[in-house]
């Protein structure tokens, strides 16, 4: 690598990836401890379950757990080069999950639940943003940020209370924590290009975010 002063340098990267092919618990100073036993590239180990990971696609959150926005019929896409144009009237819903991606089981604190699906209130600790542009990919390569505008949340939009117990998953795991529809939220009325991001902020456990995913209302009378 080359600093901006024109000095050069470089690091030392180790491969980390591999493959699980077994798991075991054994006591260990009078505590059951979960280890895994791990084929890498250039070695066979076995590794404590606190120091693997199983990543996916999903965006990283903190405390070993991943998140993402997913659609029934994939009306919104990650980014805006496959973006689809959807009708103005169109439903849009979506899920709203969680993912361990760590060796142990994992707790999900309550204030990431919702006491019932589609109940049109936001969970107590998860945010959702969304932002709008009217102009096209087609004008600029990139949407530059400050054609962005902040979509607010409709007034009468509720946030849930925490719930006073929460769920714990198993290694890879998935839950849906909340599934409905946009509309619900958001004004989504005007032609343009939208962007949506939910952000995780448990101040006792689970903060990140996804990235952000993109979709297109098409003009009504277009239709």
């Amino acid at each position: 690598w080359f600093r901006e002063n024109g000095q050069s340098g470089y690091f030392l990267m180790y491969r980390t990836e591999g493959r699980v092919f077994q798991a075991e618990e054994v006591m260990v100073g009078g505590k059951w401890q979960r280890f895994f036993g791990y084929v890498g590239q250039f070695h066979i180990a076995k590794v404590p379950a606190s120091e693997i990971e199983f990543p996916s696609e999903m965006s990283l959150l903190s405390h070993g757990f991943e998140g993402d926005l997913t659609a029934p019929d994939k009306w919104f896409q990650r980014g805006f080069y496959r973006a689809r144009k959807l009708k103005w009237d169109a439903p849009l819903p979506f899920n709203l999950k969680v993912r361990n991606r760590s060796g142990l089981d994992q707790t999900v604190s309550g204030a990431l639940l919702q006491p019932d699906f589609n109940t049109g209130k936001l969970p107590h600790a998860v945010e959702l943003k969304m932002e709008y542009s009217d102009k096209s990919i087609t004008e600029e390569y990139c949407i530059p940020e400050s054609s962005w505008q902040s979509v607010p949340l409709k007034t009468e939009v509720q946030v849930a209370d925490a719930q006073a117990s929460g769920l714990i998953l198993q290694p890879t795991e998935e839950y849906v924590i909340m599934t409905d529809d946009l509309r619900r939220f958001f004004d989504v009325s005007r032609h343009g290009n939208y962007r949506l991001q939910a952000i995780f902020n448990d101040p006792n456990g689970v903060t990140g975010s996804t990235i952000d995913y993109g979709f297109i209302i098409g003009e009504k009378s277009a239709y």
